[in-house]
């Protein structure tokens, strides 16, 4: 099997970076400017992590307007992509950057990721990645969900055979309505995905040749 058939395709949160807590600031800051003050907390943004981003807005503000909470949520996010720029290097977990430098070797690497758009960019920017990940699509680029945007990502790529990285059940659930296998990374947000998985992302090189 040639290198662009054996694909890999990676969930971004809770899977290759973790930014709760300087997303939380950086909301938050946003928020209380605009005297709304400090609504976002770590339990909230960990229930919300992978989900789209409309959801966001709709669980910190479910009391707010749809166009005043879509615009607060918008300031939001351009603040987290810019300023992620600066301490995002810091989120990355131990083993991402090694681990996928050294598959990039033998396989094509994509991201999927219900992200807003440029947050993918700005992880390939902190992490130095640009020129391991071979493509990447979120859904604040189609406004798609998730198992429809890997879809996308494949036809695009003409990708006969993916695997999906991620975390959460939701990851499970996108995987399986594309159609694609799906491997858990138990460290991650969610809980008990699947009976197995992975501990720490160094262990995905080894599981793949099983």
């Amino acid at each position: 099997m040639d290198r662009k058939h054996r694909a890999l395709i990676f969930d971004l949160d809770g899977t290759l970076w973790d930014t709760r807590e300087p997303v939380i600031r950086i909301w938050n800051d946003v928020f209380e400017e605009e005297g709304y003050g400090r609504p976002l907390t770590f339990p909230l943004l960990t229930s919300l992590m992978g989900k789209p981003m409309n959801a966001f807005g709709e669980a910190i503000f479910p009391d707010l307007e749809d166009d005043l909470r879509n615009r607060l949520v918008r300031q939001a996010e351009q603040q987290e992509n810019t300023r992620l720029l600066e301490t995002g290097k810091d989120c990355l977990y131990p083993d991402t950057a090694d681990t996928l430098r050294k598959l990039s070797c033998d396989h094509w690497i994509g991201i999927a990721s219900n992200c807003q758009e440029g947050y993918i960019e700005t992880f390939l920017e902190v992490s130095k990645l640009g020129d391991v990940v071979d493509s990447f699509i979120s859904n604040g680029e189609t406004g798609l969900d998730k198992d429809e945007n890997l879809r996308i990502l494949m036809e695009r790529n003409r990708l006969h055979f993916a695997l999906y990285i991620g975390d959460t059940s939701g990851d499970r659930l996108s995987a399986r309505k594309a159609g694609i296998p799906f491997i858990w990374c138990r460290y991650g947000f969610g809980n008990e995905v699947t009976p197995d998985g992975i501990d720490d992302l160094s262990q995905l090189p080894y599981v793949l040749t099983e």
